[in-house]
């Protein structure tokens, strides 16, 4: 007996409706298949730059290249990209600049005694040599010439724009005075984060580093680092750890107005503040310092020298070149002939023409 026709017209809908589903879920798949795959790239000349420039990175280094010499790692680069429409740029990071260009806010006999304790020093095999120039008190400015700036016993408040206009060029000031409260003002507390604070009760016990500089992995540690490892004038290294005999702090009560790591050097016991600094002042860029000028020992200028050191900042442009939109690669390695020191080589590369 035949089924009656209305029956066989529902079924045959049916299983249109099931084909229907079966190709949109097929369409589906095949679509999200396609779209997954990734996009040709459009702009070989750059995957090929960042080959060019991982090779030569690791060539020159294999080859021994200085990478502090500039004419030696040019010269290498010029040999390797010879010929062609390629331009670079080579800096290093988290390195000792080898030459550092300092701007003394001071009088005459003060410069002096600066050139006395920043004195040329060698570390890791190559020569550290400071450039020292008088900017006088009497009308200070923050010329950008100046990788870092020492300032004595000035009133800096009217200076506030230009002093961060100087630190956001990711430059560095260390003070090296005294205070009475009147002369913690705000540009002390808002670019130096130091506060007066009537209730530390400084005495003559010695002054030590603070515990936390001692770690590496605190921000503040190349400090600590360059202390005990840059060459003493008079020979050798301090040995750590260290105490600070000579440093007269009775007068100070100065605070720091950030974290507690921020202070460097405190005395034993009462934990008052003979050196502060700072980070990242201006902008998220900058360092500043305070150290006490309470002493006249040879660690007190060593330790002054450590901050000159840090202020500078710790990247070096060996070669420079204005690129537009470079491609960059970087290689890491650790120099430890007398100072454990992982720096960066960055290599920039682009096309002169395009």
């Amino acid at each position: 007996m035949r089924p009656p026709a209305s029956t066989k017209t529902k079924q045959k809908g049916f299983i249109n409706i099931v084909e229907i589903i079966i190709v949109a879920i097929v369409l589906f798949i095949i679509v999200v298949q396609f779209g997954s795959v990734p996009l040709p790239i459009k702009d070989w000349s750059r995957v090929k730059l960042n080959l060019q420039a991982s090779d030569a990175l690791f060539t020159l280094d294999k080859m021994g290249v200085n990478w502090f010499d500039a004419n030696q790692v040019s010269g290498n680069l010029s040999a390797l990209f010879n010929d062609s429409n390629v331009i670079y740029n080579v800096r290093l990071k988290n390195v000792i600049k080898p030459v550092i260009f300092v701007g003394c806010m001071c009088t005459n006999a003060e410069s002096e005694l600066i050139e006395t304790i920043l004195t040329p020093f060698t570390i890791n095999g190559r020569q550290v040599q400071f450039f020292i120039d008088t900017i006088d008190p009497a009308r200070p400015s923050f010329p950008l010439r100046y990788d870092m700036i020492v300032v004595f016993d000035y009133d800096l408040n009217p200076l506030e724009n230009e002093i961060r206009a100087y630190l956001a060029a990711d430059k560095g000031i260390v003070q090296f005075r005294d205070f009475s409260q009147v002369e913690v003002n705000a540009v002390q507390q808002n670019v130096f984060g130091l506060i007066w604070q009537d209730s530390l009760s400084p005495n003559t016990n010695a002054v030590d580093f603070s515990s936390t500089t001692s770690n590496s992995s605190n921000i503040f540690y190349p400090i600590h680092k360059y202390f005990f490892h840059i060459p003493r004038e008079s020979g050798g290294t301090f040995t750590d750890p260290h105490t600070f005999n000579g440093l007269d702090i009775q007068s100070e009560r100065v605070n720091t107005t950030g974290p507690m790591d921020n202070i460097i050097l405190a005395q034993r016991v009462t934990a008052v503040p003979a050196a502060i600094v700072n980070r990242n002042m201006a902008n998220g860029l900058g360092r500043t310092a305070w150290f006490s000028r309470n002493g006249d020992q040879e660690d007190a200028d060593h330790m002054l020298k450590s901050l000159v050191v840090w202020a500078a900042g710790n990247e070096h442009v060996i070669i420079q070149n204005a690129i537009p939109n470079p491609v960059s690669t970087s290689l890491f390695k650790v120099l430890n002939q007398d100072m454990h020191e992982p720096i960066e080589v960055i290599l920039s590369l682009g096309f002169l023409f395009k």
